[in-house]
């Protein structure tokens, strides 16, 4: 008896541990393989919309330049800036905005009622207006290469009163 074994359930399920966890490192294995690819998805998602809101702020920067232009020189002729994205030598694949800002146009010039100019006692009774205008704006990022990485158009309304009526150029022929 006393070469017989004592438990001879043990013989039956002497490779269950060694199964149990090879499916168990498998199913770990391809969560890490899910969790790392959902990450890197994430990270070029949050990395594109930076791209874009950079686009973004750079055409909301031209519409500022354009109604400076407006306000200070009266001047409503299209225009095409070109900022340096990254300084000069630094690593990066970004290098420039380009930013085309369309002509500044007048959309609504109701005569300014309530303005102390168009009193005729005052300042010599001369036509003033409010004045709405609208300003759209292209901001695109280039790349290294020239190529276009990101576009946003910003569309925005200036209002200005008192403006005069006078005050109104024409922009030259082939003016961007």
């Amino acid at each position: 008896m006393r070469n017989q074994r004592v438990f001879p359930r043990r013989a039956a399920s002497a490779g269950s541990a060694y199964l149990v966890t090879l499916v168990v490192l498998v199913v770990l294995t391809m969560l890490a393989l899910a969790l790392s690819f959902a990450t890197q998805t994430e990270m070029m998602v949050g990395s594109n919309e930076r791209v874009l809101q950079r686009a973004f702020y750079a055409a909301e920067s031209a519409v500022h330049l354009a109604a400076a232009r407006t306000l200070g020189s009266h001047d409503k002729c299209p225009a095409r800036v070109r900022i340096q994205d990254v300084p000069r030598g630094e690593p990066g694949w970004l290098t420039q905005a380009e930013l085309e800002v369309d002509a500044v146009v007048p959309v609504a010039d109701p005569p300014c009622d309530y303005c102390q100019v168009n009193e005729e006692n005052e300042y010599g009774g001369s036509a003033f207006y409010r004045v709405g205008h609208a300003i759209s704006v292209r901001g695109a990022l280039v790349g290294r290469g020239g190529e276009l990485v990101a576009l946003k158009s910003v569309t925005a309304q200036l209002d200005v009163q008192p403006w005069s009526d006078n005050a109104i150029p024409v922009c030259p022929e082939g003016k961007p």
